[in-house]
């Protein structure tokens, strides 16, 4: 299967690692006195990416700068995955740029993205 660039909105970067996580909702419900519990499902949950990526060094302040400005600027958007492909209703919700003056012009940079449900 040939592997897609990576990419949300407009803002392209080099592929690391990522995690998808997942599952279903519920809730347990334990009893005093008894030794027994009861477990509602609740359904799917939405699924969380965690990506570790690279800016590439062409261009490496331009696009340092397009990537926070896409994930700073809010709302639903597009992750193109190398592996999934494109999942649709995605917002970044959080995401951390590791740069070292002993690599000038990279940097590694982990976003926690999440799914939404858009009604």
């Amino acid at each position: 299967m040939p592997q897609k660039k990576p990419a949300t909105r407009a803002s392209i970067f080099l592929f690391v690692s990522s995690a998808i996580t997942g599952g279903r909702k519920d809730n347990v419900n334990e009893y005093p006195g008894a030794d027994r519990q009861t477990i509602e499902d609740f359904g799917l949950k939405q699924k969380s990416y965690q990506i570790t990526a690279i800016i590439p060094h062409d261009n490496y302040v331009a696009s340092r700068k397009a990537l926070i400005q896409v994930l700073d600027s809010g709302g639903a958007g597009v992750l193109i995955h190398p592996i999934d492909g494109d999942i649709p209703n995605i917002v970044a919700r959080n995401y951390v740029i590791n740069e070292k003056i002993s690599e000038l012009g990279r940097a590694e940079v982990v976003i926690n993205l999440k799914s939404i449900l858009i009604l």
